[in-house]
C-alpha cells in the first residue's frame, strides 16, 4: 500500500484502532456492507486491505494535511462536501473499508471528476 494515500485515509476517517506493530497478528479487515456507488468498481481483493498505519498517532495529522492540500478544494475544509464532490464524513464512507477508500483514492472516480491519486510521489502515497 502507498503510504500517503494510508495517511490520507487515516487523516480522513481518523486515525482507527490496532494492535501495536510488535504484535504480530492483525484483525481481520473489517467487512463492508454491500458496496454502493463508487464502491461498486472495487475489487474483492481490494476491499480485505487493512491500513497498516492505524494505530500510528502522527497518520492523523500527516493525513489531515494532505487532505488539506488535494481534497479540500473538493470536498470542503471538514469533508462536509460541496459544489465539485460529496461529504466524506459519512454515507457511503461510514461504511467503506479501508481498502475500498484507498482503492478509490488509487484509482479515482474518473467518470464523477475524481482523478486518481496514484501518481503522488510513494513517500506521498
Amino acid at each position: 500500500m502507498r503510504p500517503a494515500i494510508l495517511l490520507l485515509m487515516s487523516g480522513l476517517l481518523g486515525a482507527q484502532t490496532a494492535p501495536p506493530k510488535t504484535v504480530p497478528a492483525q484483525p481481520a479487515a473489517p467487512q463492508a456492507a454491500a458496496p454502493t456507488g463508487a464502491f461498486v468498481h472495487v475489487p474483492v481483493k481490494a476491499r480485505e486491505k487493512r491500513n497498516p498505519l492505524a494505530g500510528d498517532p502522527t497518520a492523523k495529522a500527516a493525513g489531515q494535511k494532505l487532505f488539506q492540500q488535494h481534497c479540500a478544494e473538493c470536498h470542503g475544509e471538514s469533508a462536509e462536501g460541496g459544489k465539485k464532490a460529496p461529504m466524506l464524513a459519512g454515507g457511503p464512507m461510514a461504511d467503506a473499508t479501508p481498502g475500498q477508500i484507498f482503492w478509490i483514492l488509487t484509482n479515482g472516480v474518473l467518470g464523477k471528476g475524481m482523478p486518481e491519486w496514484s501518481r503522488l510521489p510513494p513517500a506521498q502515497r
